[in-house]
């Protein structure tokens, strides 16, 4: 458990961060396209779009089998994430997880911070859990290491959503690296997300210049192949007002 004064000072920074993001210069949308490797094999290619308005944010995440996969799948599977401005600040509002993007989703959850619920349909099952603090997914990770750097935090605990579960995870800005793509060097924050009772570990790094523009995400756990996604180009950049 994070040092009670460590995570008070972490919740206050944290707090400010609506009014730090509209100063900051950094994307408030782009579409960016990844190449996605299997124990350094390339396998795929997946897409992020991520476009924020003033009480809504939206993220979007397309993965597409490549080469040789190509042949053993034809499956697209895409994660919508939505964040609505609620209880002062951006907030986790409904999850959508899908198979393939022209077919049902084969997974709806709804956050309702009036009712501190959340709701879970998942392959025919429903799930109810209360809401007790701040909850974030796959997607909406990226805002909470955005807001984290705007803030100069390091450490956020926080509850992470996954099929019809809550646990408790810890993000830990580790320091910073640098790294190549295209030939290019780019300075990079490097993020690290751990959970509780779990092998499973993320390190994902972050143009230090667009702080919720994510170059790499490498996704570890014992006994499975490690995934990474590599950033190959950014395809439309937007910058807040």
């Amino acid at each position: 458990m994070l040092p009670s004064m460590r995570r008070l000072l972490v919740a206050l920074l944290l707090i400010s961060m609506v009014s730090s993001f509209a100063a900051d210069h950094s994307l408030s949308a782009f579409r960016a396209s990844y190449n996605l490797f299997r124990n350094d094999k390339q396998v795929g290619e997946s897409f992020l779009h991520i476009e924020k308005g003033n009480n809504r944010l939206s993220m979007q995440m397309i993965t597409k089998p490549s080469g040789l996969y190509a042949l053993i799948t034809n499956l697209q599977p895409v994660t919508e994430t939505t964040l609505i401005r609620a209880k002062g600040d951006f907030r986790l509002s409904t999850i959508r997880i899908f198979t393939n993007l022209n077919e049902n989703p084969q997974e709806v959850v709804e956050l309702d911070w009036q009712k501190d619920l959340l709701t879970s349909n998942r392959k025919s099952k429903q799930y109810q859990l209360p809401l007790t603090e701040e909850v974030y997914d796959y997607l909406s990770i990226h805002w909470l290491a955005a807001q984290m750097s705007l803030a100069d935090a390091d450490l956020y605990q926080l509850k992470f959503y996954r099929k019809g579960k809550l646990s408790t995870s810890t993000l830990l800005r580790s320091g910073t690296e640098t790294l190549e793509i295209n030939g290019k060097k780019i300075q990079a924050t490097v993020f690290e997300q751990s959970f509780k009772g779990s092998s499973r570990h993320f390190k994902y790094h972050y143009d230090r210049q667009n702080p919720w523009l994510p170059l790499r995400i490498e996704r570890t756990k014992k006994g499975k192949k490690t995934t990474v996604l590599l950033l190959k180009s950014v395809d439309e950049l937007v910058r807040a007002e």
